[in-house]
């Protein structure tokens, strides 16, 4: 792992923690915290993935067989976009539930990858190649 890469995973990661931070209770509204309270065993589901038709990392078959391009050592790769959406997906849901929506659900996650890895994803249209959802 590269360290551009290394340094686009953590800028992403402290945007999910700046939304965990952002989805938190207001200190000021005491009333909140003793209408809905948390406890480790509330439970919420959190989408399963199944990674079957994923791309693999490297191609294998046609042109691109067996070929790495120097520049894909800093992007990531569709595991790694999934894995970080699922993990925003998770917080999303947990403070949804911490705030009283105990259905909320999330776009189900790594239904539609690209043909190959190293293939152009599309910014809009579908939720899992967009971060921010559109938002």
């Amino acid at each position: 792992m590269g360290p551009r890469r290394t340094r686009s995973t953590i800028a992403l990661l402290g945007v999910l923690l700046g939304g965990l931070v952002a989805c938190g209770d207001d200190p000021a509204d005491e009333s909140s915290a003793t209408d809905l309270p948390v406890t480790a065993s509330e439970s919420y589901h959190v989408p399963q993935i199944s990674r079957d038709g994923w791309p693999e990392e490297v191609p294998s078959r046609g042109l691109t067989a067996g070929m790495r391009l120097p520049v894909e050592d800093y992007l990531s790769s569709y595991a790694e976009m999934i894995t970080l959406l699922q993990a925003r997906d998770t917080a999303e849901i947990a403070c949804m539930v911490s705030s009283g929506f105990t259905n909320w659900e999330t776009e189900p996650l790594g239904t539609s990858p690209p043909p190959e890895n190293n293939s152009v994803r599309p910014t809009s249209g579908t939720s899992e190649h967009s971060p921010m959802r559109g938002r």
